[in-house]
């Protein structure tokens, strides 16, 4: 009647996908620590990483986003968005300044097959990362489905490079 109900419903939500999202973001900031090796083997410089991972990390959280709210009633895409941004910037993945910059970049590339596949990239492996844990998975597990093997897959780094010296020349500068 006065919307009570709603506004729980919408905290339980928002816990649920902080919660997740710490569980899943985890593994990835160990992963990050310790296979930085593997960004450095890319070959990408210091903008087309950080958009490349963008694109990883998007995938991730709305994968979350949708893991924890199916229907889209609380967790919209620019939620999704928002939160995400907070959570890069939280984990200090990225600082608040790039993460604006290289968010907009990345939705603006958006439709290209590259940054499509880097988030489904992302996605699947929040999904991995999940599944670990609700089927009574190790942590192991958890940190396998998160790791930098996407800074690992040739040719999706030669497709980026392509879009990246194309349509994104401003991130080769």
């Amino acid at each position: 009647m006065f919307g009570f109900g709603k506004k729980k419903q919408q905290k339980e939500m928002a816990d649920k996908f902080n919660k997740l999202t710490e569980f899943v973001l985890s593994p990835y900031i160990m992963s990050r620590k310790l296979q930085a090796s593997k960004m450095k083997e890319s070959n990408l410089n210091d903008k087309e990483s950080q958009v490349f991972e963008m694109a990883f990390l998007l995938g991730v959280v709305d994968a979350i986003g949708q893991y924890a709210d199916p229907n889209g009633d609380f967790i919209t895409p620019e939620v999704g968005l928002d939160l995400a941004k907070a959570w890069i910037v939280g984990l200090d993945i990225m600082s608040e300044p790039t993460v604006e910059a290289i968010s907009s970049i990345t939705i603006m590339a958006s439709h290209h097959d590259v940054i499509v596949n880097l988030q489904v990239k992302g996605g699947t492996a929040a999904f991995a990362c999940i599944n670990s844990v609700v089927s009574g998975g190790d942590s192991s597990e958890a940190f396998k489905a998160m790791n930098l093997d996407y800074y690992q897959d040739a040719d999706l780094i030669k497709e980026f490079k392509n879009l990246a010296s194309n349509e994104l020349s401003f991130l080769s500068a």
